[in-house]
């Protein structure tokens, strides 16, 4: 019975083969365990690794197999999910492999006795697939039978022609029929899925937290000394480990808001600080949003640091109120690794905008993160204008009635932005006391069309009522996730310590200081931490 390592080592990743783990990279690390695997293994009759690149990743590849071996390497110009599924169900095929252990090639810390209990327990128990879990990402190859890649192969051609390989890549085929497969796992005695542990260098962020958890195992042995819970946990335990560079950059392009929301705090806090309510913000505040072209020279800095992030416009305020906002979009998409995030109240979307975006976007191509381009966002929080009113009021001032957003008008602004960025955009209903009553219905109106959010009611560490219908925080706190990977900056570039500071506790300015040097400063907790319930929420 043949088995076979299958690494995947595409998707035009150049992180995975920077030398960064005493002059041996990622890629060296997965393939030297890879080649000593099946002396480990102690079962079976191994068939030399396949190593699957593309056109961008093909020459660095075959540059470090130099000296190890000769496994058979298979290029293509690049990598969906079915492509891949297809190729690996027809080589089994071709050489009579029963069983493949698939994995990334970006993975430096495969661990042989984790591998060598997935591999017995799928042929002890005649899986289709077995996996482990509760590990962290990026620790163990899944197997899976050649019999049931040969299905996953006929049933990823439809839904995933476009969609890239990641590691869990044949599960996601498996999911779409999941009890038409046996489908086994080997579970961590200690569960360490609550810090999202990815140890695979698919992007800049991954690379450094790889470098730094290398850096940090025990002199002797090092990190191949420790068994798979053991590398989580120092992992857990370790600082810049769990704190590396921002995933996530919530920037307010625009001060002008015309609500007083319910659920925001942002229109107090504003006329607190400036002495005037933010919709009036444009007659009165002469820099009520980030001009373009300082947006444009910190995106260029969001890149250099980050390599691959998602940004949100705006952190506060209408960021389709911004007088270039086109050209905002342009300064995001010139950056590869950066994706869009615009959370709107939809009254400024109009078919010209749309078109425009969507223009830009096309040309700017697709996103080294493996995001989309550009997400919306459209705040509804109800299903009739009654409720809507309530929820959105409008202050006692002067208000242009072209941009007094309506319920209507969001659900118009839903249509016109799917039409342009299918499967990118997102109905939100932030659920609270006020509009409970209306959460069922607005999920079945939502949910038949697809994509929606509901977002929990955050009350701002006590700034605002506990408007909460029910408490889902868990029944032990977790380190801020807000704190490890996200970053708020103002429209004059300052930077709150986070987003429950509103405009206050800011710990520096992006423009003066720069990007990286106020980052470093941030991190930990303050006073305000003990009310917040946002600790525990996960953007990207």
């Amino acid at each position: 019975m043949k088995t076979q390592i299958a690494l995947f080592a595409g998707n035009a990743n150049p992180y995975q083969f920077e030398k960064a783990f005493a002059g041996r990279s990622a890629f060296e690390r997965s393939l030297d365990w890879a080649l000593a695997f099946p002396q480990a293994a102690e079962t079976g009759d191994f068939e030399s690794p396949l190593i699957l690149t593309d056109s961008q990743t093909d020459a660095s590849a075959r540059a470090q197999l130099a000296g190890r071996g000769n496994p058979e390497v298979l290029c293509r110009p690049s990598w969906s999910i079915a492509d891949m599924t297809a190729a690996l169900a027809s080589r089994c095929k071709e050489r009579g492999v029963q069983t493949l252990l698939f994995c990334l090639g970006a993975s430096p810390f495969l661990n042989s006795e984790l591998a060598k209990t997935v591999l017995a327990h799928h042929l002890r128990y005649v899986c289709e697939y077995t996996f482990a879990d509760g590990y962290a990402q990026g620790l163990a190859p899944a197997a899976i039978d050649a019999g049931a890649l040969e299905i996953l192969a006929g049933l990823a051609e439809k839904d995933f022609a476009n969609k890239p390989v990641t590691a869990e890549a044949l599960f996601a085929v498996i999911k779409g029929d999941i009890n038409s497969f046996e489908v086994e796992t080997v579970i961590s005695p200690e569960d360490l899925r609550l810090h999202r542990f990815d140890f695979s260098c698919l992007s800049k962020r991954t690379l450094e937290v790889c470098k730094n958890l290398y850096a940090a195992a025990p002199k002797t042995g090092g990190i191949n000394a420790l068994d798979a819970v053991a590398i989580g946990r120092l992992a857990a335990e370790t600082e810049n480990v769990r704190r590396t560079i921002p995933s996530f950059y919530n920037v307010q392009v625009s001060c002008w808001d015309p609500f007083d929301t319910l659920y925001s705090p942002y229109p107090a806090a504003y006329a607190e600080k400036f002495g005037h309510h933010p919709a009036v913000s444009r007659e009165k505040n002469p820099r009520w949003h980030m001009d373009a072209r300082r947006f444009k020279a910190l995106a260029q800095e969001m890149a250099a640091l980050s390599g691959e992030a998602v940004v949100s416009l705006s952190a506060w305020g209408e960021p389709l109120s911004h007088p270039e906002f086109a050209e905002l979009v342009f300064a995001a998409m010139a950056e590869p690794g950066l994706s869009l995030l615009v959370e709107t109240n939809g009254a400024l979307v109009t078919q010209v905008l749309a078109e425009t975006i969507a223009g830009i976007v096309k040309r700017a191509g697709k996103r080294t993160n493996g995001h989309e381009p550009v997400y919306w966002i459209v705040s509804l929080d109800a299903v009739d204008e009654e409720a809507y009113r309530r929820i959105h009021a409008v202050p006692p001032v002067t208000v242009d009635e072209v941009e007094l957003p309506t319920l209507k008008k969001a659900k118009k602004a839903v249509e016109i932005l799917e039409a342009a960025f299918p499967g990118a955009v997102y109905p939100q209903f932030t659920r609270m006391n006020e509009n409970e009553e209306q959460l069922e219905s607005f999920y079945r109106l939502w949910k038949e069309r697809g994509n929606l959010i509901i977002q929990k009611y955050d009350w701002f560490c006590g700034r605002l009522p506990d408007r909460r219908p029910a408490d889902l925080s868990p029944l032990d706190r977790n380190p801020c996730w807000h704190l490890l990977r996200d970053m708020i900056i103002l429209a004059d570039g300052s930077v709150p310590a986070c987003r429950e500071q509103v405009l206050s506790g800011v710990i520096g300015n992006v423009f003066d200081d720069g990007l990286e040097n106020v980052w470093k400063r941030g991190g930990t907790s303050g006073e305000l931490c003990k009310d917040c319930d946002e600790y525990y929420t996960f953007n990207f």
